[in-house]
């Protein structure tokens, strides 16, 4: 009986633990409207996009189950972003850009980024990536716009968007005037570069999606 006392006393101050780690810095998911922006002739759809917002560095309740409370990493304050996309055309692809554009809450550009995957991409698979950026100090994002920008094909070529249309379809989501630069990244988050990029690199000798 002393026992069972003992294992729920200790279980309470563990959980009471965790939630104090959770709770010591906030978390804001954006209450945002995404446009997702997807063309055929690119071979990748946007599955989803996501953003959130930490105001402070913490330990996550997963890390601490996983690693124990002295070794679980602290995640890094600022903004987040979450990608999931697939290849359902029927080419190969060698290297992609994503690139996102970020609205405040007064629709007023914030920040525009992209991601580069420089990695095998064969048609069918779908990848699911996230990571940390800074938005230099604009934090009240609320709306995206999340398009394929550029697509490097295992036969060398390389489909690109195309900006006219994509400031329209943007304009129209919004119903708001955006300026052409906003559709430029102001920084570049690199999520992979395999064996196999490289050796298109250096048989085309430049990197065309940059």
């Amino acid at each position: 009986m002393n026992t069972r006392i003992l294992f729920i006393a200790m279980f309470i101050i563990a959980v009471s633990a965790l939630v104090q780690i959770s709770a010591s810095a906030a978390e804001f998911e954006d209450y945002s409207k995404v446009l997702l922006i997807n063309l055929p002739e690119s071979g990748v759809t946007l599955n989803s996009y996501k953003a959130w917002f930490r105001d402070r560095p913490k330990q996550t309740f997963a890390d601490v189950l996983a690693y124990g409370r002295e070794k679980a990493p602290i995640r890094e304050a600022g903004y987040n972003w979450g990608f999931n996309y697939t290849n359902t055309g029927n080419r190969e692809i060698v290297a992609l850009q994503v690139n996102v554009l970020a609205i405040n809450a007064f629709w007023e550009y914030a920040d525009t980024f992209a991601v580069f995957q420089g990695a095998y991409f064969v048609p069918g698979k779908t990848v699911e990536r996230s990571g940390l950026i800074s938005f230099q100090g604009d934090v009240s994002a609320l709306y995206y716009a999340v398009w394929v920008d550029k697509v490097l094909f295992a036969d060398g070529s390389v489909w690109k968007i195309d900006k006219d249309y994509l400031l329209k379809t943007i304009e129209e989501g919004y119903s708001i005037d955006i300026n052409e630069e906003w559709l430029s990244p102001e920084d570049v988050v690199e999520i992979n570069r395999d064996t196999k990029f490289r050796e298109q690199v250096q048989t085309t000798g430049r990197q065309p999606v940059n």
